[in-house]
């Protein structure tokens, strides 16, 4: 009961305050001191009752308020959905070949060797059979290594990213969070480069195989013309032919 009543009296004071300041006039002053609210040196539209000393002062005063606000909701970015690590593991589990740089340095040599473990005097030039399968191999070897890279930074990225998750929960203002924006757009537009030098790693190893494959079949067709030339051009009238040998006569 007791708690009623002084609430009762709050709720009346604070009414009657409000009514007895409704009564006092204030006249709104511009920057160059003379009353008018929109004249004079060019105020800022002053709020019914409230004297507004310049445009700058009420601007500041608008951003200040714009400013407070929360920040946004811990617990939402999990950094373990993104598997970190998965795809090396579960490749290595099954006998494959994961994209690790170890792995890769290590396995890909004596499992796809091509013509170097040959046992004969090798031309390793480019446009032999043996140098056009190193270039090639050597290729398919590269973009696993840079793919391999892709996957060990996907660590620092997760780090940035726990970064800005904390920023976030943390903002005290809407300036604060423009910055957390800008910073997460940065992120995205690195992580769209990654995204495109792995596309072309993939690209420069299949037009290398394809440029392998085109240029074995135009070499073999070239081997077959040859041969076929070399037939053609066999003379007849060249031919050595044996003499006949005549009997022995005492046999």
């Amino acid at each position: 009961m007791k708690q009623a009543v002084a609430t009762t009296t709050l709720v009346g004071t604070v009414l009657l305050a409000a009514a007895c300041c409704a009564q006092v006039p204030f006249t709104p002053l511009t920057s160059s001191g003379s009353a008018g609210g929109n004249g004079g040196g060019g105020a800022m539209p002053a709020s019914p009752g409230i004297p507004v000393s310049d445009a700058a002062t009420e601007t500041n005063t608008y951003l200040t308020a714009l400013s407070l606000t929360i920040g946004g909701m811990p617990g939402l970015f999990d950094p373990t959905l993104e598997l970190d690590g998965d795809l090396e593991q579960q490749v290595s589990s099954t006998g494959g070949l994961p994209l690790d740089l170890g792995a890769i340095g290590a396995d890909f040599p004596p499992a796809w060797p091509g013509y170097s473990n040959g046992q004969y005097n090798q031309d390793d030039s480019l446009g032999s059979p043996e140098g056009d399968m190193a270039l090639t191999l050597g290729t398919f070897q590269g973009a696993l290594q840079a793919g391999a890279d892709q996957q060990t930074s996907q660590r620092q990225e997760l780090s940035q990213l726990s970064t800005l998750e904390a920023e976030n929960v943390g903002a005290e203002s809407v300036f604060q969070l423009l910055e957390i924006q800008n910073e997460i757009a940065l992120l995205e537009s690195e992580l769209g480069m990654k995204e495109r030098n792995a596309t072309n790693a993939q690209l420069n190893s299949i037009n290398v195989m394809m440029s392998n494959q085109q240029n074995k079949v135009a070499q073999d067709e070239l081997l077959s013309l040859a041969d076929a030339t070399e037939l053609s051009n066999w003379d007849m009238t060249n031919i050595q032919e044996p003499e006949p040998t005549m009997p022995d006569p005492g046999s």
